[in-house]
C-alpha cells in the first residue's frame, strides 16, 4: 500500500499519527484494487569484496489485523520507515493467510543445486550440506531457504543501479531473494565467489545471506509481535553510538531517508548475524542478545562457539590440499 493511493485527509492523519493502526489497514475499495512492486533488498556481508543484490515482488494488497499487536510500536515503526513498513505488514498478512497451504513445503530440505567454486578449489554440495546440517540452528536453513546455487557469471553492475539509488560499490557476490510461490529464500552465489577464500564464503557471506531468510520479513516461525519488536530493536541499535560499525551498512544511502534507514536495518541485522556465527566474541552484547534470541527460538540448544569451530574445521580440511601444494612451490 502506497500512502499516495490514500485520500488526502487520511494520508495526513496517518502521517500525523492521529488514527489507530486498525484504521490504516481498512479494506478501502479505492486502494485494494491497486498493485505495486515491492523492492526486496538482498545483500551480502561487507569485506573488501562485498556488495549486494535486490529483487522485486508483485503482491496484492491485503487487510492486516492489528489484534494483539502493540499499536505504539507499529506507530513508531511507521513514522520511522513509512511505506516500507506498510508494505512489509501487508505482505506478511498475505503470507500468513497462505501459510496453511504451504505446510508440506516448509519441511523440505534446502536443495543444494551446485557446488561452490572458491579460491582454493571447490566446496562440494555434500560438504555444503554438512555445513548447513551441523553448524546452523535447526530450521535456520531448511525451513527458510529453498535452494543454494552458484552462477558462473559475475554481476558487475554497481549497487546504486541494482538498488534503485542505494549507494555502495562493488561486484555482487551473493544474493538472497524470496521465491514468491514458496515465500522461502533462494540464495545465489555469483562468479566472483571463485576468487574468495572458502572461510570468507562460509563464515561471512553464507551466514549473512541466511540471516536475510530469518529476519522480521522472512522468518516463518516469528509471530507478528516478534517481528515488530525485532525491527524496533534493530532501529534502536542503528541509532546507538555503540552499534556494530559495518562499513557496508554505514555506506548505504538513498534520496529517501526512510528507504535508506529500512535498507540499513535489514543489512544491520544480516551483518550482526554473520558476526554472531563467525566471531561472536567481538559482537557487542546488545547485538549478541538480539541475534541469540532469534536463534534460540529456532534451536534452544544451539551452541554458537562449538558450531562455529566445526564450520571452520570443515573449510580447513577442504582447502588444505591447496595450501599444501602452494607451500611446496
Amino acid at each position: 500500500m502506497s500512502i499516495e493511493n490514500l485520500p488526502e485527509q487520511k494520508k495526513q492523519e496517518i502521517k500525523q499519527g492521529e488514527i489507530p493502526v486498525e484504521s490504516r489497514f481498512e479494506s478501502d475499495k479505492d486502494f485494494l484494487k491497486k498493485k505495486r512492486f515491492l523492492e526486496r533488498l538482498a545483500r551480502v556481508v561487507l569485506s573488501v569484496y562485498i556488495s549486494s543484490g535486490a529483487t522485486s515482488m508483485l503482491f496484492q494488497l491485503q487487510r492486516p489485523t492489528a489484534e494483539g499487536i502493540d499499536t505504539n510500536i507499529e506507530t513508531s515503526l511507521y513514522k520511522t520507515y513509512g511505506d516500507r513498513y506498510l508494505n512489509f505488514k501487508e505482505r506478511l498478512h498475505k503470507k500468513q493467510k497462505e501459510k496453511k497451504e504451504q505446510a508440506n513445503e516448509l519441511d523440505k530440505k534446502t536443495e543444494i543445486i551446485s557446488s561452490l567454486e572458491a579460491l582454493e578449489g571447490t566446496i562440494p554440495a555434500d560438504k555444503l550440506r554438512e555445513v548447513i546440517d551441523k553448524t546452523f540452528p535447526k530450521n535456520w536453513v531448511n525451513r527458510e531457504v529453498t535452494s543454494i546455487s552458484q552462477r558462473a557469471q559475475s554481476v558487475g553492475e554497481k549497487l546504486a543501479t541494482l538498488l534503485g539509488g542505494l549507494g555502495a560499490d562493488g561486484e555482487v557476490v551473493a544474493s538472497a531473494s524470496m521465491a514468491y510461490e514458496s515465500e522461502k529464500a533462494e540464495i545465489v552465489f555469483y562468479g566472483v565467489t571463485s576468487k574468495l577464500p572458502m572461510q570468507y564464503i562460509a563464515n561471512d557471506f553464507l551466514t549473512h545471506e541466511l540471516a536475510h531468510a530469518n529476519d522480521w520479513e522472512s522468518d516463518i516461525e516469528m509471530n507478528e509481535e516478534e517481528r515488530d519488536r525485532l525491527l524496533l530493536q534493530i532501529s534502536e541499535r542503528l541509532d546507538a553510538d555503540d552499534r556494530h560499525k559495518s562499513e557496508y551498512v554505514e555506506s548505504l544511502t538513498h534520496r529517501d531517508k526512510r528507504v535508506q534507514k529500512y535498507a540499513k536495518a535489514k543489512e544491520y541485522f544480516a551483518e550482526i548475524c554473520a558476526v554472531y556465527f563467525s566471531n561472536p566474541e567481538i559482537l557487542h552484547v546488545k547485538d549478541f542478545e538480539i541475534v541469540n534470541a532469534v536463534v534460540k527460538k529456532h534451536d534452544p540448544e544451539f551452541d554458537v562457539k562449538k558450531t562455529g569451530d566445526i564450520r571452520k574445521q570443515i573449510m580447513l580440511e577442504l582447502n588444505e590440499p591447496y595450501y599444501a601444494a602452494r607451500d611446496k612451490k
